[in-house]
């Protein structure tokens, strides 16, 4: 059986649930080889249905790949549905994805993520940490573009301490309001139970850490792709210090004409009781 792989950044997403039929690449593979010859391919797509109650249906698709020109040997749907209900109705278009795509499914939002071994996995998304990921749900979400994005953290007054990060948008022909869209998907029950009028927003910097999830993040930005956080690490924190406690050592002994001149300081521990 071919290898998952692992997800480059698996903080984003949480495990998808009983909605997903078959939630990845190799598990499809593995049902499809049941039914027909081994050697095909397998890649996720979309069937473009003449249906009111699911006109776009997400399906694994099998390829016979011997000859030059590929066969759609079957489908099969990513999600849980009565397939009897699809099985004769009109397909009018069929289209393969070549990068991963963001699906909502009954207001849940799923993305397609490739894994390290260049597999398929469904999963939950959990939290949209880059702007171009985010300006895509938006305006899906909203029928309408966003005209300007900006990574912010929420402070509530009544509490005196901040609550959330979020993404502040505005939206064309709706210039007077801002949304505040949760980073992390798992904050927006929290959110709710804050008035607006308790809560102001305050612009991160690029190069400032914040709390999203439980965990910390820093914000970066470049042309290309705007605004994006990534998670620091245990890694990120030892190489940066070992970095920086170097430079420290360097410049000590240049100071003292290439001596030692420090003392390592050894604070006391204190069982709390």
């Amino acid at each position: 059986m071919k290898e998952l792989g692992e997800i480059l950044f698996p903080e984003q997403y949480a495990p998808a649930d009983e909605e997903v039929v078959v939630s990845n690449s190799v598990e499809a593979l593995a049902f499809f080889e049941d039914y027909y010859p081994k050697g095909g391919m397998v890649l996720l797509g979309n069937l473009r249905l003449a249906s009111l109650e699911i006109p776009d249906l997400p399906v694994w698709m099998y390829f016979d790949i011997k000859s030059e020109e590929p066969v759609l040997y079957s489908t099969f749907p990513v999600f849980a549905i009565d397939v009897q209900k699809f099985n004769n109705l009109q397909i009018l278009e069929i289209t393969p994805h070549q990068n991963e795509v963001f699906t909502l499914w009954k207001d849940i939002l799923y993305s397609s993520v490739f894994t390290s071994t260049g597999e398929i996995v469904i999963k939950k998304v959990r939290l949209l940490a880059n702007e171009l990921d985010a300006r895509q749900i938006f305006e899906l979400q909203s029928c309408n573009p966003v005209s300007d994005m900006l990574p912010v953290e929420l402070y509530s007054h009544s509490e005196h301490r901040f609550i959330g990060v979020c993404w502040a948008t505005s939206h064309e022909n709706d210039d007077d309001h801002i949304y505040w869209h949760p980073v992390c998907f798992d904050d927006v029950q929290q959110l709710k139970a804050y008035q607006p009028e308790d809560i102001t927003d305050h612009p991160i910097e690029v190069g400032e850490t914040a709390v999203i999830g439980g965990d910390t993040y820093r914000l970066y930005h470049t042309e290309k792709a705007g605004f994006y956080f990534r998670k620091i690490s245990v890694k990120d924190v030892q190489d940066c210090f070992r970095e920086r406690f170097n430079e420290y050592l360097k410049s000590s002994k240049a100071k003292a004409g290439g001596k030692k001149n420090g003392q390592a300081v050894i604070l006391p521990f204190t069982p709390k009781k």
